[in-house]
């Protein structure tokens, strides 16, 4: 083989590993890059924020704020400090990572603004730096101005408002209902009681003349009127009463 073909048979032996080469280049750009999902579910502890089993799961639970003597210290000797639960509400720790994070970004971010690479922040996969707590870049300060954070919060406001309406009409419903159902049972208790008195003592339940005009009207309405000047049960029930009821005794 002469030195030309001898090139020849050499460039191209190079030309797809060179392909290759740009290609496994272009794979690798492509994992590098920051996607949603290592924004959401990566924590500094490099523990899925979906196997942290210590802190909420869901807006259905409070912040995870356990209060210990002393937590673990970090290589600088910094570690996590409970008097940080009082200054910063949306704070919650977790102890199997060893790191804080942000109930509300957690919980009630409308998802658009994690999105953006420049928007997603440490609280949300978990924060560990305990010696730039205060930091003014990357603290829980810097956090707690992020627009993310800002949003999540009014989220979060709104959700507890919902809430509060919704149970507080629930309530209100329900105490009505069960008055109203108190009420119907006595009254029902009274009715009862005083057919039986009628039974007992062969008294019978209707007259002839058994409209509001009549001065003797039924016994068993009349049993109730006369009640009904000391018993509050036995009156509600000829007031509540339609005007139009009969009693088919």
């Amino acid at each position: 083989m002469d030195e030309n073909s001898f090139n020849v048979f050499v460039d191209e032996q190079q030309q797809p590993i060179s392909s290759d080469s740009s290609t496994n280049k272009h794979h690798e750009q492509i994992h590098s890059s920051p996607s949603e999902s290592s924004l959401l579910l990566s924590s500094s502890s490099n523990t899925p924020v979906s196997n942290v089993i210590d802190i909420s799961r869901s807006v259905g639970e409070l912040p995870a704020k356990p209060i210990r003597s002393s937590y673990p210290s970090n290589k600088d000797k910094r570690s996590f400090h409970s008097q940080w639960y009082s200054r910063f509400t949306w704070l919650e720790y977790s102890e199997l990572t060893d790191s804080a994070y942000c109930y509300y970004s957690r919980h009630f971010n409308t998802g658009i603004i994690l999105n953006n690479r420049n928007q997603s922040d440490a609280f949300v996969r978990g924060f560990s730096s305990w010696n730039n707590a205060f930091s003014s870049k990357q603290g829980f300060l810097s956090h707690q101005n992020t627009q993310c954070h800002k949003i999540a919060e009014i989220n979060y406001k709104q959700y507890v408002a919902r809430t509060k309406s919704s149970t507080n009409v629930l309530q209100v419903i329900d105490k009505s209902r069960n008055e109203l159902v108190k009420r119907n049972r006595e009254k029902l208790i009274k009715i009862v009681s005083t057919l039986h008195l009628c039974g007992r003592q062969m008294i019978a339940t209707r007259g002839h003349e058994e409209g509001e005009s009549s001065s003797n009207r039924e016994n068993f309405i009349e049993l109730l009127r006369w009640a009904s000047s000391t018993d509050p049960v036995a009156l509600s029930i000829l007031e509540d009463s339609d005007r139009n009821a009969t009693y088919c005794l």
